[in-house]
């Protein structure tokens, strides 16, 4: 067995029987990257990192070090010899490393901020206005979220917070100061668009169901008067509904 000028291991093996030796019975190929393997991956962790700035705080190294590691290794692919490369490709592995722990880290110090938050949101709307199966749901919500982040399950417990937004949701939607306030912010977008004309009787029609604390009624006119808004306007407006519940 040897070691040959492209530091590959060659083995060679007499077969007694055959009378016979064979050659490249044993080789182990090194597992490199061509340089512009290695440049395309640097190219993914630097278009990480940029989306990370808000996290920059979670990485081990400062960006000063980051970026100083990143002209190292475009130092390396340019020199463009293997050893060269391989040093490059196992920097830019540990440096993708270091970018999954810091998104790990910082995504579970935001759905934290956002437990407590929600959390306390829930309580104050569903332990005040919901019935008693919405109120054991959202205790059942908030301990597995609680579980979920203990043992980080990150993907869990951000789909459970979002069960949380909706049961939020689905108890203010019973009450008229819910829509009233949605029918407000509906009116404002109007006038702010140069829509008053359009939509003035909706708006009249939704006061006065207002008036006779009639739910259903205002519910009504929020939709049609979405409706009525531009469609590029649309969603924007729609989406505004949850606002009260994030």
């Amino acid at each position: 067995m040897s070691v040959d000028e492209s530091a590959q291991t060659v083995g060679r093996a007499y077969v007694p029987a055959l009378d016979q030796w064979f050659d490249d019975v044993v080789r182990f190929d090194l597992d490199t990257k061509s340089t512009g393997q290695v440049g395309k991956s640097l190219s993914d962790q630097k278009d990480r990192l940029a989306s990370l700035e808000a996290l920059a705080d979670q990485l081990e190294t400062t960006p000063e070090q980051t970026d100083a590691r990143i002209k190292d290794v475009e130092a390396l692919l340019d020199e463009g010899d293997r050893d060269s490369i391989d040093l490059a490709d196992q920097m830019v592995r540990m440096m993708s490393q270091e970018i999954d722990a810091a998104e790990d880290g910082g995504r579970k110090a935001f759905l934290l901020s956002e437990f407590e938050r929600l959390k306390e949101r829930g309580h104050d709307i569903v332990d005040d206005l919901g019935q008693p199966a919405e109120k054991r749901q959202l205790a059942t919500l908030i301990t597995e979220i609680d579980r979920a982040l203990t043992r980080g399950d990150l993907d869990s417990a951000e789909s459970k917070l979002e069960d949380i937004k909706t049961l939020n949701l689905t108890v203010l939607m019973r009450e008229p100061g819910f829509w009233i306030g949605y029918l407000n912010y509906l009116l404002t977008e109007a006038e702010r668009l140069g829509l008053l004309d359009l939509t003035r009787k909706h708006f009249e029609r939704g006061a006065a169901a207002a008036k006779a604390g009639n739910t259903g009624e205002i519910a009504a006119v929020c939709r049609e008067v979405v409706q009525m808004f531009p469609s590029d306007e649309r969603d924007r407006v729609s989406a505004a509904i949850r606002s009260d519940v994030k």
